[in-house]
């Protein structure tokens, strides 16, 4: 007994020793954020400097057709790059609110069945938001944190990560393209102009490509070990599991860009301020794209009779006396057609239920 007591006091040791550590480590990696924006900025500009000196005039004289061409092309890949990197910086990437205040039925439902409760913020977790350990907030649809932005990458500012890191690799490339040796004397800058365009193209083909297959399949960079998790464990059981919120390649990449017009595959690349029309609180999943649709097309028509129903009764209009009765209808049908459901609970998960029920 002794002995056994000795061992938990050394693991209670150990255990308080390595939660330092990782706080050292988390004020370290956040205290550094400044400085590798700085650094990416200042080795982005010195490379498009180069390029305009010493790169394009061994090429083309800058004043001739293909000369201005190539510059204006170099211009359009910088300043998407620089535009991208910085509103990914500036962007706050969106904070879960302390309530969640359903509009609709086919929200409530979905914050019923996927909603999570946070031990440290002490406030629910929509799908898709985590906690940061570096920031110390639950950040929604949170994909990790980037010390190279200062920030997280969630779901306000993920559309800046992704085109950034898209112009990025055109940029490198493009580099790479025009600054090959030749048969003639290679200058320094030139060389250094292409050592770090090359490796960077390199180390950005592998994460862009990755973050390409994570937008067509609905996933965060966190999300995708607990799916990966989640399925290993149903073929262990024998069973089948599919990601309910992977609505398709084409849907996928309309709700992660906020693009759904007629040229939404080119738009998506643009330059935008406008941030997402969504709070990344509800995403549609395979059951409920059609009526989440619906849903979401009415609650724009819907916005300005709220707002003069509010102002002539003093009191939101919008809620309906049944809507908690409708929701656990639709729950007791799913439960008849789907023999196999699991529900673990504990005291968060209970408090949970009583904020969303009293918020509905």
């Amino acid at each position: 007994r002794l002995l056994r007591t000795k061992m938990y006091s050394y693991a209670r040791r150990f255990e308080s020793c390595c939660m330092g550590l990782e706080s050292c480590a988390n004020v370290c990696i956040r205290g550094a954020g400044p400085i590798y924006v700085v650094i990416a900025s200042s080795l982005i500009t010195a490379v498009g400097y180069m390029y305009y000196t010493v790169v394009l005039p061994q090429h083309h004289p800058l004043y001739s057709a293909q000369g201005m061409m190539h510059a204006t092309l170099e211009f359009t890949l910088i300043f998407n790059l620089l535009f991208n990197y910085a509103y990914c910086v500036r962007t706050d990437p969106g904070l879960p609110p302390a309530v969640l205040r359903p509009e609709s039925l086919i929200d409530q439902e979905i914050v019923e069945n996927y909603t999570r409760w946070c031990k440290k913020c002490r406030k629910p977790k929509p799908i898709f938001t985590h906690h940061c350990q570096i920031c110390g907030r639950c950040v929604t649809r949170m994909d990790h944190h980037c010390p190279w932005m200062a920030n997280c990458v969630g779901h306000y500012n993920y559309r800046y990560f992704f085109n950034f890191l898209f112009w990025l690799w055109a940029f490198s490339f493009y580099t790479v393209i025009m600054s090959l040796p030749n048969n003639g004397p290679q200058r320094e800058e030139v060389v250094f102009s292409f050592a770090i365009a090359a490796g960077t193209c390199i180390a950005i083909t592998a994460l862009f490509g990755w973050h390409i297959y994570l937008s067509l399949t609905a996933q965060t960079t966190i999300d995708y070990y607990k799916n990966k998790r989640d399925k290993q464990l149903a073929l262990a059981r024998g069973e089948h599991w599919e990601n309910p919120f992977d609505l398709g390649p084409k849907r996928n990449w309309q709700e992660v860009f906020d693009e759904r017009g007629r040229f939404w595959f080119v738009t998506w690349a643009l330059p935008r301020r406008r941030p997402h029309s969504k709070e990344g609180l509800y995403w549609p999943t395979t059951y409920n794209i059609e009526e989440h649709s619906d849903a979401n097309i009415r609650s724009r028509g819907r916005t300005k009779r709220k707002a003069s129903n509010n102002d002539a009764s003093g009191r939101p209009g919008s809620s309906s006396a049944s809507a908690g009765n409708q929701v656990n209808q639709v729950n007791q049908a799913r439960n008849n057609n789907n023999n196999s459901t699991s529900s673990s609970s504990d005291e968060m998960e209970v408090e949970l239920m009583e904020v969303v029920t009293t918020s509905s």
